[in-house]
């Protein structure tokens, strides 16, 4: 079948069985997964079981493949994320590159500091699938005093910014704490201000959840996080799908809010300008996100807002208060069955609104709605074809011409469904419709006109259109994609050995792609695409993989494909983006995962089950499936499996194919998603796994494990990486101590078989890392991402990380003298410099396990913990750090001066003397803390106020040194006559 799946109506055989299944709470994601109770007060913690198991319910098995592969792995086995733990580890991982980059800025007058590798964007950048396409387009604004400017959220591919009309776009926040975007406002009163709000709530199962709101008042240029309540939330942060400014002041705005337990979602308001953020409208008892947030534009004191499981509610007080908006008697919205909720204002006429409702029920179209006295009636048009059918819940937008309220366009799927569209247009206020789709890619998710209405931008899974003829009956788009790299890779990148040019991985609703060496990548195949093998021995034979079990195979390099599955049960539990493996030795024999293996050994012409169900078997509540398979290159008996339930188990003999036997190695790992299995080059016995989840929520183990032995024991090599979801492994076959990983905030690798780590290269942007590859003759590192495409960096001459195993002393006294410091460990040369918290200190190599340091007196002068860690000079890497604690002793008093006053004198300054000062050293009254100030090791000076010196009588000084260790001086007396 060449272009497998290139037209609509070869896609409609995937599409159509996926989509059925679509149904109520089948769509949703889950609400509620369960940290730790240490974070949920109990009727917290019994809102979020009660939701995720109503979720769970819902749920159809097939849609929970997805949901599984990527937001559950996150989760598993509890069924939340812990509150701001990205943000968190993201502030860990700058804080050491900060650091680095400090200290060699410090060094970098006596030593040459060459730059760090920079990471090379190779596209897509555009994809040809739908025309030029880009990735999953979730906002669009347009600045109302210049509609030349544009901005673009995508759903983990940030905030994009256009001058021109979309003809060329630039990225304006791949550093920022998130780059899942789900709306854009602009500040009608200063176009300068621009807000994304993060979390993008189209309900698609593998959102990334947000951090609160993004703000900009020079344009773009720089941003600051406004987190307001957003993260203090056990959803890991809430998914924000609206914002809105207040015309004429802009200190008022509303955001539509989605979190993940009854209580918190809805509609919040800031009066702040976005700082901070309170709840106006969070019904206690019911689950129901704010979808659509918008002030009328002639009047800013009056606002509505959109209710997912709601209805249309409206504020004639800029927010404070609300009240429902849904007309009544035979002039009524409907209140049974009612899903996400879209709406849509006339600028013109702002009386005229209009709201598509989906059905619960079957996820279509419940209906288009209207009204022209703002809300106090609406009328149902019958007409409107069912747009967004089957995905209701996921794509349905509306937007009314600034200049004519009677003219709107919805967005939805497109026509491969009964009634479906990617953009309907209706010039009669929506008693007839055109459909516009062709020329577009699927499910829309954004709609805006320029301030005149002469224009209209669609966004979509595919990207970004226009249009200068919005209300043609046959409407010709431009696609403005060609500069957009926004694409969401799955898991399943494979690289040619013999060109660096040729590569194949899978992507989030744009196929299997191709890559050539340009930035331009061709789909192939397939409307999701999933992992990806080429045959090293034919490389014009290339595997690809569409979703769950749905394998097919080119002898062409992708133009042609024929299906593969004969000796599958199709029923097996397969994950949506499930492992696929090509042996090392003999190219015709793969393997492919569902909760089970299959093995081929003739090029996927038939197929068999070589085990049993490898996921955890412990896990009764999980359906479990396999995420993960890797065959050893110096033994192709040998395979590992993973599962996303936290099962590994282990073959050696795998090409006995039904004969082979398989045993479990879980033991010392965490119950948490396997993600990645890699296999050490020159020995099957030596393995790397991956794992996601984090740390500290049930378990206190790492995201990286090493074992020698097959499996029958593992040791954690997190050592010092944040605490993040790890999503990819890759040994370097020229150096086994030489890891490099990709993780939900980008890629890190070890020189020292993971006794530390360091942030690897620069420019890669702020976002999970799917995949990675070794094109090894030309030491070039690829990258997939979910969100940003694709990016090689070349590490042939990757600077070590230096490992610190060891310093001595551990325990350092704070007594204002120099000491000498042994620190050992690894990979340090005769530039290495010891770092003492953020500076160096002078230092004396002794060898290459070994390093000298002097501790200059004026850093021992109070107690703490202070942080010990090596860089190799101006041009190295940062070692690991390790804590050494500095104790503060216990302090002498000898004497103090004056030692009497006159009561009823003014204040004074007692001069006290003694030994063991310290910095933070504080002199106590009675027992009362004086202002103290440290002068020497020898001397203090504390002030007395006059209210102590009232009345005759005497008072105990003493001087306390605070912890690490410390302790209080004896007391001497002070008299007051």
């Amino acid at each position: 079948m060449k272009q497998l799946f290139r037209c609509p109506a070869v896609r409609l055989s995937l599409a159509l069985p996926i989509l059925a299944l679509l149904a109520s709470g089948a769509t949703r994601r889950l609400h509620a997964q369960d940290p730790d109770l240490r974070q949920n007060p109990p009727q917290v913690q019994k809102a979020l079981e009660e939701g995720f198991e109503r979720g769970e319910g819902d749920e159809s098995d097939f849609v929970r493949k997805r949901e599984k592969w990527f937001h559950d792995q996150r989760a598993y086995p509890h069924k939340t994320i812990p509150m701001g733990i990205r943000q968190q580890a993201i502030k860990d991982r700058d804080r050491k590159t900060a650091l680095e980059s400090s200290v060699r800025a410090s060094l970098a007058h006596s030593q040459a500091a060459p730059p760090e590798p920079s990471w090379k964007l190779i596209g897509p950048q555009p994809v040809s699938f739908y025309g030029l396409d880009s990735g999953r387009v979730t906002a669009l604004a347009i600045d109302p005093a210049n509609p030349n400017i544009i901005y673009m959220g995508g759903a983990e591919g940030g905030i994009w910014k256009s001058t021109n009309s979309g003809e060329t776009w630039a990225p304006l926040g791949d550093r920022q704490v998130t780059l899942a975007i789900g709306a854009i406002a602009i500040d009608p009163n200063n176009p300068n201000t621009v807000y994304a709000a993060t979390g993008e709530e189209n309900f698609s199962l593998d959102s990334y959840y947000g951090a609160g709101i993004l703000k900009s008042t020079d344009g773009g240029a720089t941003w600051t996080q406004l987190p307001g309540s957003f993260t203090d939330n056990p959803c890991g942060g809430d998914w924000i799908g609206g914002i809105a400014v207040q015309p004429g002041n802009s200190s008022v705005l509303l955001a539509a809010v989605e979190s993940c337990y009854y209580g918190q979602a809805g509609i919040y308001r800031s009066v702040d300008a976005g700082l901070t953020w309170s709840a106006v409208y969070v019904p206690t008892n019911a689950w129901t996100p704010g979808t659509s947030v918008l002030f009328d534009p002639a009047n800013g004191h009056t606002a509505y807002a959109g209710l997912d499981y709601g209805t249309v509610i409206k504020s004639t007080d800029s927010g404070l208060t609300w009240s429902v908006s849904a007309g009544s008697g035979t002039n009524a919205l409907p209140n049974q069955n009612v899903g996400r909720i879209a709406l849509a204002i006339a600028p013109s006429n702002s009386s005229v609104l209009y709201a598509a409702l989906a059905d619960t029920a079957n996820s279509d179209l419940l209906g288009l709605y209207k009204t022209t006295d703002a809300g106090a009636n609406w009328t149902q048009l019958t007409n409107t074809p069912d747009f967004c059918s089957t995905q209701c819940w996921y794509d349905i937008v509306l937007a009314v011409s600034p200049t004519n309220p009677n003219f709107v366009v919805a967005g939805g799927v497109y026509t491969y469904h009964p009634g479906g569209s990617a953009i309907m247009t209706s010039s009669n206020g929506g008693n007839t419709w055109v459909d516009q789709s062709p020329g577009l890619h699927p499910d829309t998710h954004a709609l805006a006109f320029t301030p005149d209405g002469s224009k209209l931008y669609v966004g979509s899974d595919g990207g970004v259109w226009s249009t200068t003829s919005p209300a043609a009956n046959a409407i010709s788009w431009t696609d403005l994609n060609e500069t957009l790299a926004i694409t969401e890779f799955y898991p399943g990148l494979s690289m040619d050995q013999g060109n660096l040019d040729h590569s194949y991985a899978g992507t989030q609703d744009n196929g299997s792609e191709r890559y050539s060496g340009s930035l331009g990548w061709p789909t192939v195949a397939c409307g999701d695409g999933g992992p990806t093998v080429i045959d090293y021995a034919v490389t014009t034979t290339i595997y690809v993989n569409c979703i769950q079990l749905s394998l097919y195979k080119s002898a062409n390099d992708g133009a042609d494909w024929s299906q593969i599955t004969s000796g599958f049960e199709p029923n097996d539990r397969t994950a949506w983006v499930p492992p696929l493996s090509i042996d090392p030795e003999y190219h015709e024999t793969l393997y492919f995962g569902t909760y089970r293996v299959y093995q081929t050994l003739n090029g996927g012409a038939s197929w068999n089950a070589i085990s049993g169900d490898l996921t955890n078997p412990k896990n009764t509540s999980h359906n479990g499936t396999l995420s993960t398979l890797a065959v050893a290159r110096s033994d192709d008996n040998t395979l590992y499996s993973g599962s996303d339930d936290g099962e590994i188990e282990v073959t050696r003999n795998a090409r006995s194919t039904s004969g082979a036997t398989w045993k479990g190695v879980t033991s010392g790992l965490p119950d948490r998603a396997v993600t990645w299995i890699a296999v050490d080059p020159a020995s099957a016995a030596t393995a790397y796994a991956a794992f996601s989840g984090f740390t500290g929520f049930g378990d206190n183990l790492g995201h990286i494990f090493r074992t020698t032995n097959a499996g029958s024991s593992w040791t954690d090599i997190s050592s010092d990486l944040p605490n993040t979801p790890v999503d990819a492994i890759l040994v370097d076959p020229d150096d086994p101590e030489v890891l490099f990983i990709g993780t939900d905030i980008g890629a890190f690798y070890t020189t020292t078989g993971g006794a530390s780590w360091s942030a690897l290269g620069q420019g890669l942007p702020n976002v999970v890392v799917t995949g990675l590859g070794l094109h090894e003759s030309s030491r070039t590192l690829r990258a997939t991402t979910h969100g940003r495409s694709a990016w090689d960096l070349n590490v042939a001459t990757l600077l070590p990380v230096p490992t610190i195993s060891s310093v001595t002393p551990a325990t350092i006294d704070a007594d204002d003298k120099s000491t000498l410091l042994t620190v050992t460990g690894y990979q340090f040369n005769s530039k290495s410099i010891v770092v003492w918290n953020d500076s160096a200190i002078p230092t004396t190599y002794v060898s290459g396990t070994e390093v000298k340091a002097t501790i200059p007196a004026a850093d021992l002068t109070k107690g703490g913990t202070v942080s010990v860690g090596v860089m190799n000079g101006a041009g190295g890497k940062l070692s690991n750090l390790f804590a050494i604690t500095v104790d503060n002793p216990k302090p002498k008093l000898t004497s103090i001066s004056p030692s009497t006053a006159i009561h009823g004198a003014a204040r004074l300054t007692l001069t006290i003397a003694g030994q063991n000062f310290v910095r933070t050293s504080k002199a106590l009254w009675n027992g009362g803390a004086l202002a103290t100030t440290w002068v020497s090791p020898a001397k203090l000076t504390a002030v007395v106020p006059a209210t102590d010196l009232e009345k005759p009588g005497t008072a105990e000084v003493t001087v306390v040194n605070p912890a690490p260790e410390g302790g209080a001086s004896a007391a001497t007396r002070f008299t007051i006559q």
